[in-house]
């Protein structure tokens, strides 16, 4: 049995509609639809969510786990007895290049992403809301490339930070640097083709979304433009 069919028999078992478990996993009712009949691939993380919310054995929903690893099993990739924190993963992308046009910044969440809670230490103190975000474009290479998966805090930013922006309507990351005079500049740091975009102090244009922590997956947390 596939794992969209092994879903949809554990979540008709608890008689779950397909909207009672996207409620419950914070995700859109059609995710759990394309999960179900296999037209969105799942992470080992998102399958190891869905077996926590429908009660049943990690391991039901991988492939070559006899039941003795999975009652051994823990929460694939993080460390034994450390709780994962779920963060939400939104349905943007944040261009490195000429910026993706967004009408309304909406944080829609399409999935989750478990992270270890001591990564997160230097930062939730803040309580600032987490996301993760991916990128596309070369604006910002060799650091961050197309593709990559952003964690960033809606905490804000100074300057000298990577940050996630909103200028006139599009949807940027770009380093975050304010001159003396208040002058904006959004520098990438991949300059071959991507210029500095020059906000002029009091321009209502620019929204600062975000301060970027580091890139999900082997993280490592941000220096800063400069770092």
């Amino acid at each position: 049995m596939d794992v969209g069919k092994k879903i949809q028999e554990a979540r008709e078992k608890k008689n779950l509609s397909r909207e009672g478990l996207a409620t419950l996993l914070g995700v859109q009712t059609n995710t759990v639809w394309r999960w179900e009949k296999g037209k969105r691939q799942l992470r080992d993380e998102v399958k190891a969510r869905i077996a926590e919310v429908l009660e049943i054995p990690i391991g039901f929903l991988f492939d070559g786990l006899r039941e003795v690893e999975v009652e051994q099993s823990e929460t694939p990739h993080l460390p034994v007895g450390e709780p994962p924190v779920w963060i939400d993963v939104v349905d943007l992308a944040a261009c490195a290049g000429n910026g993706n046009g967004y009408g309304e910044i909406r944080w829609e969440v399409v999935d989750h992403y478990p992270m270890h809670s001591t990564i997160l230490l230097g930062h939730s103190w803040r309580c600032g809301k987490l996301r993760i975000i991916r990128i596309e474009g070369r604006s910002m290479e060799p650091r961050y490339v197309d593709g990559d998966m952003i964690l960033f805090s809606d905490e804000g930013a100074e300057s000298g930070d990577i940050a996630i922006v909103s200028w006139d309507g599009r949807l940027y990351i770009r380093g975050f640097i304010v001159e003396r005079d208040g002058t904006v500049r959004l520098k990438a740091l991949n300059t071959a083709g991507n210029p500095d975009i020059v906000v002029e102090p009091g321009d209502e244009r620019l929204h600062i979304l975000g301060k970027v922590l580091g890139k999900v997956g082997a993280f490592e947390a941000d220096r800063g433009f400069w770092g």
